[in-house]
């Protein structure tokens, strides 16, 4: 079921044979790129992108796919449709970014001539190096239905509930890379990591793969608004998860991009 296909034609649309073309609802920006992020599950997204909507210069590259929020973001915009949303959204922005997992990705695809309707699109992938710390927080996140600014200790997760989101993650992983090269993209990589060690070095990345001709706008660096969730807090849990699976967890780290995830099963 594509859950987007489900929405709009409640809401009255009837999609043809042919996929969309929204080339031509985009800006234009003189210098620099519209630009699409493919994100992973707590990888740093939320917080990349207040950054790069603090600049000022590249929109504010928000998951207005996101199907849990685009029922009100649809009718905020008074929208008409799929195409209609979109093109409203956009207007916004000087330049249009935006963030969207790879399940999303997928399915807005049966709608939208993705080659078309993104031909000048940069493409950015973020995800995150260590895929264990990123599981436990998809864990912990899941069973508390708290995603942001979390309070408190966090909620107990069994072995079980952090391998399954390793084969969450390394699932969504394969499968995206598989598009891109389908796709013929070749996006600009990053990792939760680098945004940490040092998040100017980042944005400026960012920067240099949107603009038009090779040249960097005027930069300042934007303002640390958000602190990341578990801050200071020593995790007694990650760390026993690592010491009781560490020869799994070594081979997952080994063949990260080829591992069998049809016959990978997580641990009982």
């Amino acid at each position: 079921m594509n859950p987007y296909r489900t929405f709009f034609e409640a809401e009255g649309e009837r999609f043809g044979r042919r996929p969309l073309d929204l080339s031509s609802v985009f800006p234009a920006h003189p210098d620099l790129r519209n630009y699409m992020i493919v994100i992973a599950g707590r990888c740093g997204s939320t917080w990349l992108g207040r950054m790069l909507e603090d600049l000022r210069l590249v929109g504010a590259p928000g998951e207005y796919f996101n199907t849990q929020g685009l029922p009100a973001l649809y009718r905020k915009r008074e929208a008409k449709g799929l195409e209609d949303y979109v093109r409203k959204t956009a207007a916004l922005h000087p330049v249009f970014g935006f963030q969207i997992n790879p399940a999303r990705l997928f399915h807005l695809e049966d709608l939208v001539d993705f080659r078309k309707s993104f031909a000048g699109f940069a493409m950015i992938d973020l995800r995150r190096r260590d895929f264990v710390a990123q599981a436990f927080s998809f864990a912990r996140a899941s069973k508390s239905g708290n995603w942001h600014n979390v309070e408190g200790p966090p909620p107990e997760v069994t072995d079980r509930d952090v391998w399954s989101m390793i084969h969450h993650i390394i699932q969504n992983e394969q499968q995206i890379d598989k598009w891109y090269a389908l796709q013929k993209r070749s996006p600009l990589r990053l990792v939760y990591e680098d945004i940490l060690a040092d998040r100017d070095s980042v944005i400026l990345r960012i920067l240099f793969h949107l603009s038009r001709n090779g040249t960097l706008p005027a930069y300042t660096s934007p303002p640390q608004r958000q602190r990341r969730n578990g801050d200071g807090a020593p995790d007694t849990a990650l760390l026993g998860f690592l010491q009781r699976n560490m020869d799994q967890i070594e081979q997952v780290h080994q063949d990260r991009a080829r591992i069998n995830t049809a016959t990978f099963i997580p641990a009982a």
